[in-house]
């Protein structure tokens, strides 16, 4: 629910475009599984054109959309896959070890779920208990890795042993 949703207050310019862009995309749907046109858009900017897992692709897009906007470099690296998107971002801009202090607002969040298979999505904010607030791509309502939209939801933890960290938005 979009009306549950703080945008956090500590942001710079950058991180508050990409939580608008992707709140502006809540609710978008898939079909078929993993295509369609809002998916195919995703995935060809990351220069996959055919039905695929859309998750870091749908958080490239919410970055490089926020950046041209600002007429910013987006340093999000050019990927439809998690684990190598974690893998090509460069290091001064990769965040592990988070805790709510820490916790980056428009970062994207990289999941390894292991053998080359992860989940990324917009973090938004964090409680003082590591509790996350995410708009993610690929997702839904049920905790499955592979969804049928884009949602906001209230279920990953900074403390979960899948959760890599962060790429940086600035």
């Amino acid at each position: 629910n979009i009306q549950q949703m703080n945008t956090p207050t500590n942001t710079t310019p950058l991180q508050q475009k990409v939580i608008e862009i992707a709140t502006s995309y809540i609710g978008q749907k898939e079909n078929p599984s993993n295509w369609g046109a809002f998916v195919q858009a995703c995935l060809i900017l990351v220069g996959i054109t055919f039905p695929a897992s859309w998750c870091m692709a749908f958080a490239y897009r919410c970055h490089v959309e926020s950046a041209k906007a600002l007429g910013l470099p987006c340093i999000v690296p050019k990927t439809g896959g998690c684990i190598n998107a974690w893998n090509k971002a460069a290091k001064k801009i990769q965040r592990s070890k988070l805790t709510p202090n820490t916790f980056v607002p428009g970062a994207v969040y990289i999941m390894d779920h292991g053998g080359g298979l992860g989940h990324a999505f917009i973090g938004i904010s964090c409680d003082a208990t590591g509790c996350i607030t995410s708009i993610e791509g690929n997702a839904n309502n049920d905790g499955s890795r592979n969804g049928d939209g884009v949602y906001l939801l209230h279920r990953r933890h900074l403390d979960d042993k899948e959760l890599l960290g962060c790429i940086l938005p600035v």
